[in-house]
C-alpha cells in the first residue's frame, strides 16, 4: 500500500481499529491511513451515517437549544476556534461542512452570519433548519455536494478524517471559496499519542493526521497555510487565571501547545496562487 501524499510505501502500525481494518503509517509524511478501498470504506461510512448515527439525546439538545452539557463543551470549543479565525474572515457568508447536530451553524447565525452546511443525517438537517432562522442545512454526503456558490468562510471541524480521498474534495470545495475567503479545518491531532489511539480505535475516522501530514496534503491540494497550530482544554489552574487578569490565554477555553501536547489540530487556509 502507497502513501496517498508522498506514494511511498506504508508500514503496518496496527493490526485493529474501529473498522476492524489494519491502520498504515507513512515514515515519510508521519501520516496514518486505514488500509480499505475508496469504494468499501464509501459504503462503511455512507451506511453508517445514513443509520441514525446522532442518537436521540443529541436530537433533542438541538430543541433544547443547545442549553445541555455536551452542546457548552462544544461551544467552549467553538469559542476558541473563532476566536482563532476571526481577524482573518472578510464576510460572512459562511458554508459549514458536516453540520452534525448544529452547534456551530447555529452559533455562527446569532454572530450574524449568513449560514449554509451540509450534513448526511436526514433527522438531524430537518431538526436543526428547525430553529435556524435564515440559515439552510442540505441533506447530502460531501461525495454528493455540488454548488456553484461561493463563500468567505468554509468550516469544516472533526470532519476531514472521514473523508477516504481528501485531496479530490479538497481540490474540489476551493472552487467555492471566495478568493480572499479562508478555510477552517480541525482535527483530531494524532501527533499526541493518545489521541492517536482514540482516532484509530473509537471513532470512525480513515484518516489520522498530524501536523506534517495534514500540512502536505493541503499544499497537494494548491492551499496557502496562513496558520496551523495544536490545541489542549485550559486547566482549572488556567481558568482561574484567565477568570482574574482577563485575556491571559488569546484563544481560551483552549491553549495553544506543542504539537504531542495537543487535543486538536487546527489549520486556515487561503487559495494557493
Amino acid at each position: 500500500m502507497k502513501c496517498i501524499l508522498c506514494k511511498q510505501d506504508l508500514q503496518i502500525f496496527s493490526e485493529s481499529s474501529f473498522f476492524n481494518s489494519f491502520v498504515y503509517k507513512c515514515e515519510n509524511c508521519n501520516f496514518f491511513i486505514n488500509d480499505e478501498t475508496e469504494e468499501s470504506m464509501k459504503k462503511r461510512l455512507v451506511s453508517l451515517y445514513k443509520k441514525d448515527y446522532w442518537d436521540k439525546a443529541e436530537h433533542d439538545s438541538i430543541l433544547s437549544g443547545y442549553k445541555d452539557t455536551d452542546s457548552q463543551g462544544k461551544r467552549r470549543n467553538w469559542v476558541s476556534q473563532y476566536a482563532y479565525t476571526k481577524s482573518m474572515i472578510n464576510g460572512k457568508k459562511i458554508l459549514e461542512i458536516g453540520v452534525g447536530t448544529g452547534q456551530t451553524i447555529f452559533w455562527f447565525e446569532q454572530e450574524g452570519f449568513d449560514v449554509e452546511g451540509i450534513e448526511p443525517d436526514g433527522e438531524s438537517v430537518r431538526l436543526v433548519n428547525s430553529i435556524l432562522k435564515k440559515g439552510r442545512v442540505t441533506e447530502s454526503t460531501i461525495e454528493d455536494f455540488n454548488t456553484k456558490k461561493t463563500y468567505d468562510v468554509i468550516w469544516m471541524s472533526h470532519v476531514l478524517e472521514h473523508i477516504r480521498n481528501p485531496i479530490n474534495f479538497l481540490k474540489k470545495i476551493q472552487e467555492n471559496l471566495k478568493t480572499n475567503g479562508i478555510f477552517f479545518i480541525e482535527v483530531p491531532n494524532c501527533e499526541n499519542s493518545k489521541m492517536r489511539n482514540v482516532s484509530i480505535q473509537k471513532a470512525p475516522h480513515v484518516l489520522h493526521f498530524t501536523v506534517k501530514s495534514l500540512s502536505e496534503m493541503v499544499r497537494l491540494a494548491d492551499y496557502e497555510i496562513i496558520k496551523c497550530d495544536t490545541f489542549r482544554p485550559a486547566t482549572k489552574i488556567e481558568g482561574l487565571k484567565q477568570k482574574i487578569f482577563k485575556n491571559s490565554f488569546e484563544f481560551y477555553p483552549r491553549i495553544q501547545c506543542a504539537s504531542d501536547k495537543g487535543k486538536d489540530l487546527r489549520i486556515v487556509l487561503r487559495k494557493g496562487q
